[in-house]
C-alpha cells in the first residue's frame, strides 16, 4: 500500500502521530496496525459436506519491520456474524500468506459464544506460534506498507440449517486488551481489528436453480438445477422433480442428462420432468451436480402444427414461476429428506 495512503488511514484512527510522525532512532519492533477485507472472496452458495471452502479474506497491514525482529501471530478469534450455528460449520481454518511465506491451513476450535457489543455469536480460537512474518513488514524508516493475507475457510456439517447464512469475520475484543482492541493478536501485544471486520455473506443450500428474468414468446430459456449430497453416508439415488409453469414447452432433447423414460415429459396434469440419480452417491467432500433443460414460451401459432408454439401467446407481464423438488433417497441423520428449491421468476417480455 503506499505511504500516503496507509498515512490517511492511520490519521483516521489517531494513530498517525504513533506509526508516521514520530522518527525511531532504533527499529525496535514490528507491529499489526490495521486490517481490512480485501474482497477476494465473493458471495457464494454452500452444500453440505463441503471441506475447507474460502469464505473471508482480509489484508493485514504491518509497520517498522527490521532483520531480526520477529513477527509472529499468538491467537485469534473469529466468529459466524451470520444465522450459521456451531452445528452447520463443522470446522474452522485460517492460513496466512505472504509471497512465499504460507502458514498452510490451521484448524481452530470451537469456543461457544462470543459477546461483544453488537450481540452473541458462535466463535472458534486458535492459540500457539504462527511462523514468522517479519519479511512482509517494510524495513525500519517508520514507515507502514508491509501487509500478509488472513483467509478463512469452513467445513460444512452433513445435515446443516438450510438457508442459514455464513459470515465468518473478526470482532472486536475489547475485554483481552483494552488497550488494543481486536481478536488477532501478535507477539508484539498489538491487536486488530479496531471494529467488526466482515467477510463476504453465504448461504447454505441443498439446492437450488437458476434462469432467466426475462424473455420473449418464442424465445427458448435454459433453466440449471444444482444438487448437493447431504447427510453422513452414501444415498441411494437423488431424485429431482420440475413442474413446467403455464405457456411453456419442453424442447425435446434439451434435458442434460435426459429425463427418466416417460417423464420427457410426463403430461399430468401438472406437466413434469423427472430425472434419478442412481447411487450409491458418496457424500465425502460434498459432490454437486447439475441438471440443464429447456423451454420455449409459447408465441400462439395456433393455426399452425408447428412444436412448441402454443395456442395463445405467453401473456405481456405474466410470471412463470418454477422450483423443483429435489428428494434425497437413504439420507440417514437428517431432518431434511428432500428439498424445494427457491422460486426462479421469468417474466414474459415482448420487447427486452
Amino acid at each position: 500500500m503506499a505511504t500516503g495512503v496507509t498515512a490517511r488511514r492511520l490519521a483516521a484512527l489517531g494513530l498517525a502521530a504513533a506509526f508516521l510522525g514520530t522518527p525511531r532512532a532504533v527499529c525496535a519492533d514490528v507491529c499489526m496496525v490495521d486490517a481490512w477485507n480485501n474482497d477476494s472472496t465473493a458471495s457464494s452458495y454452500l452444500f453440505p459436506n463441503w471441506q475447507k471452502v474460502p469464505v473471508s479474506s482480509f489484508d493485514v497491514l504491518l509497520c517498522l519491520g527490521c532483520a531480526g525482529v520477529s513477527e509472529t501471530l499468538k491467537g485469534l478469534t473469529v466468529v459466524n456474524f451470520g444465522s450459521a450455528t456451531a452445528g452447520d460449520i463443522a470446522g474452522v481454518y485460517w492460513r496466512a500468506t505472504c509471497g512465499a511465506t504460507d502458514t498452510g491451513f490451521v484448524a481452530m476450535t470451537s469456543a461457544g459464544s462470543f459477546l461483544e457489543d453488537s450481540g452473541s455469536y458462535p466463535a472458534w480460537t486458535w492459540n500457539g506460534t504462527s511462523i514468522d512474518f517479519n519479511g512482509c513488514a517494510d524495513y525500519c524508516g517508520g514507515t507502514c506498507g508491509g501487509s500478509f493475507t488472513l483467509s478463512l475457510y469452513v467445513d460444512i456439517g452433513p445435515c446443516p440449517t438450510a438457508n442459514a447464512r455464513v459470515n465468518m469475520g473478526l470482532p472486536i475484543n475489547s475485554a483481552n486488551n483494552p488497550t488494543w482492541w481486536g481478536s488477532l493478536f501478535d507477539n508484539g501485544g498489538c491487536a486488530i481489528p479496531w471494529f467488526d471486520l466482515n467477510g463476504a455473506t453465504h448461504t447454505i443450500v441443498y439446492s437450488f436453480k437458476e434462469g432467466p428474468d426475462a424473455a420473449a414468446p418464442g424465445d427458448t430459456v435454459t433453466y440449471t438445477i444444482t444438487y448437493g449430497r447431504p447427510g453422513p453416508s452414501a444415498l441411494t439415488s437423488i431424485q429431482v422433480t420440475d413442474t413446467q409453469p403455464p405457456y411453456t414447452h419442453y424442447v425435446a432433447g434439451s434435458g442434460a442428462p435426459a429425463p427418466d423414460a416417460g417423464w420427457d415429459p410426463d403430461y399430468g396434469p401438472p406437466v413434469r420432468l423427472r430425472w434419478t440419480i442412481p447411487g450409491p452417491l458418496a457424500v465425502t467432500g460434498g459432490p454437486t451436480g447439475q441438471i440443464r433443460f429447456g423451454l420455449t414460451l409459447d408465441w400462439g401459432n395456433g393455426e399452425s402444427l408447428e412444436p412448441g408454439s402454443g395456442d395463445i401467446a405467453a401473456p405481456e407481464g405474466q410470471r412463470l414461476d418454477n422450483r423443483a423438488q429435489v428428494a434425497f433417497n437413504g439420507i440417514t441423520g437428517c431432518a431434511n429428506t428432500g428439498v424445494t428449491t427457491p422460486q426462479v421468476t421469468t417474466v414474459v417480455r415482448r420487447f427486452l
